[in-house]
């Protein structure tokens, strides 16, 4: 469900983005991650998109 504007900004007054991207910005430097997304280029010239979770799970893989 979408949110009004008020209402996003009613959330928006509440959070602390500087301390969010901190802490994700160190995540990343201790090799934590959610979701990795590589690009591989195909022999036939196509490129295929591979979108890997942490745990190891293929989120999505499709040539582009």
């Amino acid at each position: 469900m979408k949110l009004t504007n008020k209402a996003l900004m009613e959330r928006d007054t509440k959070r602390d983005i500087g301390t969010k991207l901190l802490q994700a910005a160190q995540e990343l430097r201790r090799g934590k991650w959610a979701r990795k997304t590589t690009f591989e280029v195909m022999p036939d010239g196509g490129v295929l998109r591979l979108m890997v979770r942490s745990d190891g799970n293929i989120e999505k893989d499709e040539l582009l």
